[in-house]
């Protein structure tokens, strides 16, 4: 036991102080030691009352407890974060009305279970169906049909415009350029290629799908022309005429599926137009 000293005078103690630590039995006061480096002190379950006891309840949200409440609390709302927020995306939870971590705890329910979500995934969906009413604002995956077209102003946002049938609208609004600008049409020509044929003989002009415009005889001999819609000198015959040789088109504008192959009887001179 240390006994304080001051000035170099004893301080008076009292006896009170002094009972058991006195042993007759040798004449001196029995001290004790600690020090750095002794060993561990055991705390009695619930003696420090900021720790708290083992067995203390799940203090409540936001109130005051010991440690031990508060973790209790704070373990029991980590599980339920667990088994509640595999999936979430469900319309009832997805409301402005979700504003506190709180309220969403409430509200998060099972989310996006296999008897909420189909086949158990987590799924993006409008908030109204096709067919319904609109409601709400975009983003939205379809459009909507206005039965007069609106006009927006700039900076506005719009949405896709479809017809009573929900066909999309489309218009190219401005013109596309081609040969009539004026008259604001596009023009089309005739694009074909010529084979000249001069003998008796017989021509693959085509081998493969196609249109006849035009056949011009220029001369030569007089005979008999056939075309086929073939490869081959067989098959449907697209035309079959006989000739003399003076200057003459004939026009057929006829289309052929396979190929076209024409056969000359003579040496008539005559070109082919076909593409």
């Amino acid at each position: 036991m240390a006994i304080p000293a001051g000035s170099g005078d004893w301080q008076q103690i009292s006896a009170r102080a002094l009972d058991g630590a006195y042993d007759s039995g040798t004449g001196s006061f029995r001290t004790s030691g600690g020090g750095g480096g002794g060993g561990a002190v055991t705390v009695a379950d619930g003696a420090d009352v900021t720790q708290g006891a083992v067995a203390d309840a799940a203090a409540t949200a936001g109130s005051t407890g010991t440690v031990s409440a508060k973790l209790r609390r704070l373990t029991a709302d980590l599980d339920s974060v667990k088994t509640n927020t595999t999936g979430i995306a469900t319309a009832s939870n997805q409301s402005t009305a979700n504003t506190s971590l709180s309220t969403i705890a409430t509200n998060t329910g099972n989310g996006a279970t296999a008897a909420n979500q189909t086949n158990g995934n987590q799924q993006v969906q409008g908030n109204v169906a096709s067919g319904a009413a609109d409601s709400g604002n975009p983003v939205k995956a379809g459009g909507r049909y206005n039965s007069s077209v609106p006009t927006l102003t700039n900076g506005q946002r719009g949405d896709l415009q479809l017809d009573a049938n929900a066909s999309l609208k489309t218009t190219l609004a401005t013109t596309i350029a081609g040969e009539d600008l004026t008259a604001n049409r596009m023009l089309t020509e005739n694009r074909n290629t010529p084979t000249y044929i001069s003998t008796a003989t017989t021509t693959v002009v085509k081998s493969s799908p196609g249109t006849l415009r035009t056949i011009v005889v220029q001369g030569g001999t007089t005979g008999t022309i056939i075309g086929y819609d073939n490869t081959a000198a067989s098959g449907t015959i697209l035309f079959s005429f006989d000739t003399t040789n003076a200057l003459a088109t004939y026009t057929f504008d006829a289309s052929f599926a396979i190929g076209l192959t024409v056969v000359t009887s003579a040496a008539t001179k005559l070109t082919v137009n076909a593409r």
